[in-house]
């Protein structure tokens, strides 16, 4: 396998209503660290540095076997970073994140407020921000298969096997529909969707974040759009953290890492 793409990921996002483009959007993305641990992240992948993570947000993740199939994982928060667990290695995982309903202010400035908030205004100039991730970091995993996320990327062929020059051509579903009409950016550029299949080019680096958006519709109250991103482990625009050294863990600790304990102050990342 070409050292140029060690991994595979794909990260779904719902951005608000209020953004024509999905690079303003937050969205969470795995990184596998070891065939047994990964990482999920928040933020803005093309920045190249992750975001503090609300874990009171994160709504939960899963991990699969070569075949497909869920394995037991746990997830623990640690010094701020979330990871995924498993016993036995892990070929892909999935994961989903609600950042909540955000309003728009006349200065341009957003808050984060509640769906109660949120209903009693008739959802004006609010958009509620739900964020889907899946991520797979085997060759022999099937690629194309679907994790049953509202928004998903596909590659049409492998991308483990990628160089400098190539193109890797992927499509985006929507409810396990094929759009033909989706936002896809690469590096800030946006990159033509032809016939429904986007051709992403492959550069020195390798396999760097891919992002696509979609608008329902038919969704009401608020309207949603959504947002998927796309990048690999090892190159691009995300630097490897070393691990966090585990510290004794206090009874405030273990609520926190167990999502007991409420945020205390609001998150103003979208």
């Amino acid at each position: 396998m070409n050292q140029l793409v060690k991994h595979l990921l794909w990260t779904t996002a719902i951005a608000p209503v209020l953004l024509s483009q999905s690079v303003s959007a937050h969205v969470i993305w795995f990184e596998q660290i070891n065939p047994t641990r990964g990482e999920i992240f928040f933020g803005h992948p093309e920045e190249g540095t992750p975001e503090p993570f609300d874990l009171n947000k994160f709504t939960g993740a899963n991990a699969y076997d070569i075949s497909g199939n869920v394995i037991p994982s746990t997830t623990t928060f640690t010094n701020g970073r979330l990871f995924i667990n498993t016993v036995v290695p892990a070929a892909a995982y999935s994961g989903s994140y609600d950042n909540g309903f955000w309003r728009e202010n006349p200065d341009g400035s957003y808050d984060n407020i509640t769906a109660e908030e949120a209903a009693e205004i008739g959802f004006e100039n609010t958009g509620q921000y739900l964020k889907y991730a899946t991520g797979i970091f085997n060759e022999d995993f099937p690629i194309s298969r679907s994790f049953g996320q509202p928004l998903e990327i596909r590659p049409q062929s492998s991308p483990f096997d990628l160089t400098a020059g190539d193109t890797l051509p992927v499509r985006v579903f929507f409810n396990n529909s094929l759009l033909t009409n989706p936002l896809v950016e690469y590096q800030g550029n946006e990159i033509p969707v032809n016939n429904g299949v986007a051709l992403i080019p492959i550069g020195l680096e390798g396999l760097e974040v891919i992002e696509a958006s979609y608008s329902d519709p038919n969704a009401n109250n608020p309207t949603l759009s959504y947002a998927a991103t796309f990048s690999t482990l090892g190159y691009g625009t995300i630097v490897p953290q070393p691990e966090p050294i585990p510290e004794p863990l206090t009874i405030l600790g273990t609520l926190f890492t167990l999502g007991v304990l409420p945020v205390l102050k609001k998150n103003y990342n979208k």
